[in-house]
Parts: structure tokens; C-alpha cells; sequence
């Protein structure tokens, strides 16, 4: 009701300062004396019956405007619960996804090492990069393994589509379905038309909080390599602001796959 009278606080004082000046100007003007300046001075006040009939009708549609807005607000509260509901489902499935995540290290050919989660997929990463983008190169065996990477790196170079194909076989075969739901989260935050910078910031921050520097690297190739069409949202968003370079197989060769913006430049 306080925010009602300060956006039409002017619509309530009006007809009620009109009354008052009006009444001390006829005060004025016929000064009550006899009964007969009494019924003289009732009968002036006629006027104010098409006035307030005027007021009556301003004050339905101030009415109407309010409860319209009432039903907007209403709508754009449930549809804002919808989302919350939703995100933060998604980042339940991310987790329950993340804490079952699993991987198999065989020691010395016969012992099996089960990791789960977070352990897990930094195992992963170490054992992609190995042979992710090395996979279609023949090693020569005279040469040590720095060698053979410099080489690998510089034909990787030439033909940059190789690395793309690279990511497809290796991370296109395992299941990785932590890394979809951070997507659709991604989608829903873009496809949400409500949010104001201030909410997408929030939102953006809370998924964040969520990935581990790891995944955070998965993401940058399984972006480039599988789900293509999410760059767009990643650079929009500057996704990998704070992405660890160390992590990465090279930065210096492969911060060109995405545009400057979604590394915050």
C-alpha cells in the first residue's frame, strides 16, 4: 500500500486539496450567516459530482494497472522458481555425475586401481592429453618422446582440423555426461529471458563453484571438439576466464580456439 501512495500519491492529494481551497473560497464568498447562505453554499457543491466521478474512474484504472502488474509480477515470480528449480537440479545431476565418474588404473599389467570422482577424472585429462592429439602420428622410435611430441605439435599445426578429429575419437567415446549438464545449464542461463546481467552473473558463479579446474579443461576441448555450437555461449560468457593454462596440452597453441572473449580479454 506504501509503494501504491508513493507512485500515486498526486492522484490521492488532488481531489482532496481541490475540496479544501474550494471550500475556504466559498467560505469566503458566502460566509455563513443565515440558512439561506447554508443551502446556497451546499447547492456549489454540485460541481464536485462530475469531479469525483472523473476521480472515480482514475482510481479504476489505477486499479486495473495494479492488479495487472500484480499478475505480472506473479507470473515472472513462478517462472524465476521454475528456473531455480531446474538449475539447480542440473548442478545436483553435475555432482551425482562427477561422484561416479569412474576410471580404471592397471598397475604392472594385473592390478586394478578403481578411482571415483574428482580423482577420476583428473586420471582421465593426464591420460588424454598423453595420446589426444598424438594418436594419428606415427613415433619414431630413435627419436625420445620430447622429440616426437615437438614433431607431433608442429604437424598438429599444419592441419588444425586433426586435433578437432583427435578430441572426437577419444572424448566422443567416453561417457561424459557431467560435461552436457554444465551445457544445458549454460542454455538454460542464455535462453532465460528475465535474468538481468546482475541474476546471469550470480548464476554464472554458482555453476562455476561447481567445476573443478579439470573439468574446467575437459570442457575447453569437448567444446571445441564435440559441442561446437556452444561456443557462442562460452565466449559470450567468458567461460574460461580463470581456466588453469598450465592444464591445458598448450596454451600458446591452443588459446586460438576460441575468441579472445571467452578467456575475459
Amino acid at each position: 500500500m506504501t509503494e501504491v501512495f508513493k507512485k500515486y500519491w498526486l492522484w490521492f492529494l488532488l481531489p482532496l486539496s481541490i475540496i479544501i481551497i474550494y471550500s475556504i473560497f466559498l467560505y469566503l464568498v458566502f460566509p455563513i450567516k443565515t440558512l439561506e447562505n447554508t443551502g446556497q453554499l451546499g447547492d456549489s457543491f454540485g460541481i464536485f459530482n462530475s469531479l469525483f466521478s472523473g476521480f472515480a474512474f482514475i482510481a479504476l484504472v489505477i486499479t486495473i494497472r495494479l492488479q495487472q502488474k500484480d499478475m505480472r509480477d506473479s507470473k515472472i515470480e513462478v517462472q524465476k522458481q521454475n528456473f531455480e528449480n531446474t538449475f539447480f537440479n542440473l548442478i545436483k545431476i553435475h555432482n551425482d555425475l562427477v561422484a561416479n565418474f569412474r576410471e580404471i588404473n592397471i598397475i604392472d599389467n594385473k592390478d586394478k586401481h578403481f578411482m571415483y570422482g574428482g580423482e577420476a577424472i583428473s586420471f582421465f585429462l593426464d591420460h588424454f592429453k598423453e595420446g589426444g592429439f598424438t594418436g594419428f602420428y606415427e613415433v619414431d622410435e630413435n627419436l625420445t618422446a620430447e622429440e616426437n611430441k615437438k614433431i607431433n605439435k608442429m604437424q598438429r599445426n599444419k592441419d588444425p582440423m586433426m586435433s578437432e578429429m583427435n578430441i572426437k575419437l577419444k572424448l566422443g567415446r567416453k561417457n561424459l555426461k557431467f560435461i552436457e549438464t554444465i551445457c544445458s545449464s549454460l542454455n538454460l542461463i542464455k535462453r532465460t529471458s528475465f535474468l538481468d546481467d546482475i541474476d546471469k552473473k550470480f548464476y554464472l558463479e554458482t555453476l562455476h563453484s561447481q567445476i573443478s579446474d579439470e573439468e574446467l579443461i575437459l570442457i575447453f576441448y569437448y567444446i571445441h571438439g564435440i559441442k561446437n555450437d556452444m561456443k557462442s555461449i562460452i565466449e559470450e560468457y567468458h567461460f574460461f576466464q580463470n581456466i588453469d593454462k598450465d592444464l591445458l596440452y598448450s596454451w600458446n597453441d591452443e588459446k586460438g580456439l576460441y575468441a579472445p572473449a571467452a578467456f575475459g580479454q
